[in-house]
């Protein structure tokens, strides 16, 4: 009797087994389980790529903790494989469609998306910008860009949508959970989730940790790192929980959302993030205002802006003479950042506000069009390699407080390093996203089409806003989540386009 073919499944499970035996046993545990957790994540990105997604989606939030305890050895690997699995699912699907497996889906976010990296090499050959710092400095803002092109490519149906909705609106009430739990227990929770230490390979800082500069049990961050982080993060999931409010009607989901909101509404407080609370703010006006033409909204706003104009009057708060020290009140710190004694440290003490006022006409003398060259000026790129050369061309100081490298200020950065035509692309990308998502919300007749689409329009403008407080087009925790709905937003447009042609 002829014997059966063993199939390739077993073949490779029982490779992959001797292998991480092997490893563990010369090796270490560490580079076992990377080879393990490698071997799965490109089996998902050949075979099922919305899994990859999923999993990006639910490990993003907890990598600035889950890193604290990861052996220095795999570190670099672990710091970025979720990058890799970006890059290898675009080439996979890019794969795919030239080989006619998948449709061409070509829209204007590729051709700018094309254009954008076109100019970046060019800025960076005209600069003579070393080939190290142009790399890093370009995957700085295409890593997550790549998010939106691989969702147009795969063209993810409806549960895709509603799957990643409840992923997202999941990790924000986990995530103020355990953010509420740390202002209740204060330094024995700050201590354990705070990641303070900085990797570094080689001349290359992976990470540059987060030193706590205030009082324990302010500025909640929970597991991802920073206060702003957690606050941008939760910021996002209460405008996608804003859109839902208003185009869901069932009395069930409102109970849901209700609670939902609570949570996140106040962690969003104890983070003590303006950013997250502003963009919060603009989203929902935007959404509720603007859009949804909302009376309740325009009551509630007024009801505010009447309570805080009350305080002000009643407290004796002189807002003009207000500074950022390590212990605050929440009303303190909304009120500081509109503070003429905070604005005049941030200038001469070297910070956002100095680069706010100094980059532009520095730009503009040097290189208006391209730039000084990727990666050279006010980002993460510049801060982790410490690459000086453009700020001295620029007469600028290093960054903030002259020794930081980042300028607090993306906008800025972005113009700085590919120029006014590299702005331009990058917000016409998202211009792009935006005008599909009203038009998506404009013609949907499904609730959660009209929901997210909403949501994302809100979720886009206070991106735009908060990249001029920080570097968040390059922050993993808020841009990656931001461009993978533009990427949803952009999918849906071409298919109800390609319906109404047909």
């Amino acid at each position: 009797m002829e014997g059966k073919k063993i199939p390739n499944q077993v073949v490779w499970f029982f490779s992959v087994l001797c292998a991480v035996s092997f490893v563990t046993v010369f090796f270490s545990p560490w580079r076992a389980a990377a080879i393990l957790i490698g071997t799965l994540s490109l089996f998902f990105v050949l075979r099922s790529s919305e899994y990859i997604i999923y999993g990006l989606v639910l490990y993003i939030p907890f990598e600035p903790f889950l890193l604290k305890f990861v052996s220095d050895e795999v570190y670099v690997y672990a710091r970025y494989f979720p990058e890799i699995l970006i890059y290898l699912l675009f080439l996979v699907l890019i794969t795919k469609t030239l080989a006619k497996k998948i449709p061409m889906r070509v829209q204007y976010i590729t051709m700018l998306f094309f254009l954008f990296i076109c100019v970046a090499i060019l800025s960076a050959i005209v600069n003579h910008t070393p080939i190290l710092v142009a790399s890093l400095g370009i995957r700085q803002y295409i890593r997550f860009i790549l998010i939106a092109c691989i969702i147009v490519m795969l063209r993810p149906s409806k549960v895709f949508m509603k799957n990643v909705c409840i992923c997202i609106l999941a990790l924000a009430m986990v995530e103020g959970s355990i953010g509420i739990i740390q202002a209740a227990v204060g330094y024995p929770m700050d201590t354990l989730l705070l990641p303070e230490q900085r990797k570094l390979f080689g001349d290359i800082q992976l990470t540059g940790g987060t030193t706590q500069f205030w009082e324990s049990g302010q500025r909640i961050f929970a597991t991802m790192g920073r206060y702003d982080q957690l606050g941008t993060f939760l910021s996002l999931a209460l405008l996608l929980l804003t859109a839902f409010l208003f185009e869901y009607k069932r009395n069930r989901f409102l109970m849901y959302g209700a609670g939902v909101g609570t949570i996140c509404i106040s962690a969003l407080v104890l983070t003590y993030s303006r950013a997250a609370w502003f963009g919060f703010f603009l989203g929902a006006i935007i959404i509720g205002i603007f859009l949804k033409r909302d009376r309740r909204m325009i009551v509630g706003v007024g009801i505010v802006s009447f309570v805080i104009a009350g305080y002000l009057f009643y407290s004796g708060i002189v807002v003009k003479h207000l500074t950022d020290i390590p212990s605050q009140t929440i009303s303190q710190r909304f009120f500081e950042a509109f503070s003429l004694e905070r604005w005049r440290g941030e200038y001469y003490d070297l910070g956002r506000m100095f680069f706010l006022i100094h980059t532009p006409p520095a730009i503009f003398a040097v290189s208006p069009l391209i730039g000084v060259g990727p990666g050279t000026y006010g980002g993460g790129t510049a801060a982790a390699l410490h690459y000086t050369e453009s700020y001295e061309r620029l007469g600028l100081p290093f960054g903030i407080k002259g020794r930081e490298g980042y300028i607090d200020n993306n906008w800025f950065s972005l113009l700085g390093e590919i120029g006014t035509i590299g702005l331009f692309l990058y917000l016409s990308m998202i211009g792009a996203s935006l005008y599909a998502s009203w038009y998506v919300w404009q013609h949907a007749s499904d609730q959660l089409i009209r929901s997210v689409s909403l949501a994302y329009i809100g979720i886009a403008i206070a991106f735009i806003f908060q990249a001029f407080l920080a570097t968040y087009l390059e922050m993993r925790t808020l841009a990656s989540y931001v461009w993978l709905f533009a990427g949803i937003m952009l999918s849906e447009y071409s298919q109800m386009k390609e319906k109404k042609i047909l």
